[in-house]
């Protein structure tokens, strides 16, 4: 990211910003941020989930808020300061539970998941896509999804907004290009990208790769960045990880 945000500005060089670019400042890790870049257009989402063993007891996210506002639970996440750690803690903080929750780290999104399907784990903060099969064909129940829609992986899961939590955390990814980079080929840039973001092929590939579409552009990505960029300072900042 760093790379494609200090290139030459002359729009032949392309960055992949994932949701990172909205926390490394607060990490203290880089000087990394959302005002770094120019955001051209986000294509995908990937929200983080509430998931847990079918066997539980918990069938609802109120059930588990309420079971962990008295008692300690385990929370498996893919690393200690990435994504899913900091969505899982936003919302153990948002149910008011965080005194209760230990996020247990572990070396990506699969062993995260599968500490859960064999107990060592109460419950996992991970991406949507990748517990997906183990919801719909396994043993686990995904409470919640940490997005402003439905996801099309899990379609029968509430959001956390429907459940009265107002978090849209986990990972997303948006093409970017210098700041110099000049307006008449930025905006050649955009449409060319939302040509691309319409196109059969691209869809196709999406759909095929299990990939949620959307798409945010201009001033709405801004905001978006923004906001991400404030709840993820929040958060790290509570978890005491601020650099």
């Amino acid at each position: 990211m760093n790379a494609a945000a200090n290139a030459t500005p002359n729009g032949h060089t392309i960055g992949l910003a994932a949701g990172e670019i909205c926390m490394f400042q607060h990490l203290g890790i880089s000087d990394l941020g959302p005002d770094s870049i120019k955001p051209i257009m986000q294509y995908t989402v990937t929200p983080s989930t509430v998931t847990v063993h079918e066997d539980s007891g918990w069938d609802t996210l109120e059930d588990f808020v309420s079971y962990a506002e008295d008692n300690s639970v385990t929370m498996s996440n893919s690393g200690t300061g990435g994504t899913y750690h900091i969505a899982g803690a936003g919302f153990a903080l948002e149910a008011g539970i965080d005194g209760n929750v230990e996020h247990v780290p572990y070396d990506g999104g699969d062993p995260a998941i599968t500490a859960v399907v064999n107990g060592e784990a109460d419950v996992t903060a991970s991406g949507a896509p990748e517990v997906a099969p183990q919801v719909n064909d396994g043993p686990l129940e995904c409470l919640g999804v940490m997005a402003d829609s439905e996801h099309s992986a899990l379609p029968d899961v509430p959001t956390l907004a429907d459940e009265g939590y107002d978090l849209q955390l986990g990972s997303w990814l948006a093409n970017f290009v210098s700041t110099d980079v000049d307006d008449e080929t930025y905006e050649q840039i955009v449409e060319t990208w939302e040509e691309i973001y319409e196109d059969d092929d691209f869809v196709s590939f999406m759909e095929d790769g299990g990939y949620e579409m959307k798409q945010r552009t201009g001033d709405e990505l801004d905001e978006f960045m923004s906001t991400q960029y404030e709840k993820y300072g929040e958060i790290i900042s509570e978890l005491g990880l601020d650099g």
